[in-house]
């Protein structure tokens, strides 16, 4: 189910906002409210992290972005913050789709962990580029840094250079081809595919959220833990919608995903039993 549901979801998205063009922000919030935030805070909510001793460490974490974002917003300006976030982002989404797709498997050479790496990155990397081809990308309302200023290459040729590697990899990591498959197509489909680089994000988002949501119910065997993240969820949204808040909604936002990030690679590769989930 981890690799149809995801699928089946982005299908979705994709034929409403083809259909109904004013969709898209709606698609966005329905994302952030119903598969991210939930995603996020299932970070914290498995069975095992459920204690006063993780959510205290969460907690002064998260107050810890949230303080420096909010210092560093008038001093760097938006546009470098959204870019950290992007591609913080960005880097998180390659982790977990490597981390699933070598699922259970702990005793990988030093070979194969730089097969895995180089594949799953290289992915990653190629299509973001092949993103910046056109011009620049505006992110929410803001311009992307650019990092790859130095090399340009066209979506097509990224398109192909993607099947290569896709090949390769099976070739080498015949075991692992479903998940190499899946990553191939999605970041291919978002940045490579469509020509609205703002939806390609949103149906990425939702793979990527989704996919967690699956992942953390294959291993959980039970919805608690997504009862737990939802309820945190509705707390959150009300907090982040007082009107006091308003404000500071960005650095909010911004501090829940960035604790999330850590959280997830760390604290979860530590506690984890399959430790090679995000190694």
């Amino acid at each position: 189910m981890i690799y149809i549901i995801p699928w089946v979801l982005v299908a979705i998205a994709a034929l409403a906002s083809k259909v109904f063009p004013l969709s898209l922000t709606l698609l966005f919030s329905l994302n952030v409210w119903c598969l991210s935030m939930p995603h996020s805070f299932s970070t914290f909510t498995r069975h095992d992290l459920r204690t006063l001793r993780i959510g205290v460490k969460a907690t002064l974490l998260y107050l810890v972005f949230f303080i420096s974002l909010s210092m560093l917003m008038n001093r760097i300006g938006l546009v470098t913050i959204y870019s950290f976030y992007f591609y913080w982002q960005q880097f998180h989404y390659t982790k977990q789709n490597m981390g699933i797709g070598i699922w259970k498997k702990t005793d990988r050479s030093l070979r194969e962990r730089s097969i895995d790496y180089s594949f799953y990155f290289f992915i990653s990397i190629f299509s973001i580029a092949a993103s910046f081809y056109g011009g620049g990308i505006q992110f929410f309302g803001y311009s992307l840094l650019n990092p790859f200023i130095w090399f340009t290459l066209s979506p097509f040729s990224v398109i192909m250079l993607n099947l290569i590697l896709l090949g390769f990899y099976v070739y080498l990591r015949p075991g692992y081809w479903k998940m190499a498959l899946t990553h191939t197509l999605i970041y291919t489909l978002a940045y490579l595919v469509l020509d609205n680089f703002v939806l390609g994000w949103v149906l990425l988002n939702i793979f990527h959220n989704s996919q967690y949501l699956f992942f953390m119910n294959q291993e959980e065997k039970n919805l608690r833990f997504f009862l737990y993240a939802a309820l945190l969820s509705v707390g959150f949204y009300m907090v982040l919608h007082a009107s006091f808040l308003i404000a500071a909604s960005i650095a909010i936002m911004l501090a829940m995903n960035f604790t999330h990030y850590i959280f997830d690679g760390l604290v979860w590769k530590k506690n984890f039993h399959l430790k090679s989930l995000w190694a």
